[in-house]
Formats: C-alpha cells, sequence, structure tokens
C-alpha cells in the first residue's frame, strides 16, 4: 500500500514539474496535472501554489 502511495505522489510531482517547466506557473492548470497523473482534480492538494511548491521541493 505504501508503494502505491508513494509511486501515486511521484506521478503528481513529476505531472506539475512537467506543465510549470512546459507552460509556466499561471498557465498551468491543476486540471492538467490531475489528468496527466491518472487522478481526479479534487484529489490534488489545495490548490495550484501548493501542489507547486511541495513539487518542487
Amino acid at each position: 500500500m505504501e508503494r502505491l502511495r508513494l509511486a501515486a505522489k511521484e506521478n503528481i510531482r513529476n505531472a506539475a514539474i512537467k506543465f510549470s517547466m512546459k507552460q509556466g506557473y499561471h498557465a498551468t492548470f491543476i486540471s492538467e496535472v490531475a489528468n496527466e497523473a491518472d487522478l481526479m482534480k479534487g484529489s490534488l492538494y489545495k490548490g495550484k501554489e501548493e501542489l507547486l511548491s511541495t513539487s518542487f521541493n
């Protein structure tokens, strides 16, 4: 179970980095990151700022 959770976090992180590097912060949408990570938008963090700051730390 822990491996699945870590893999999901890694997928989210990779998707967030991919879109923010490609499109920039303001042009990156949570829905794009969620779709890329095969998740529902509502299951991702509290917002874009938290998601991207977590991804780059």
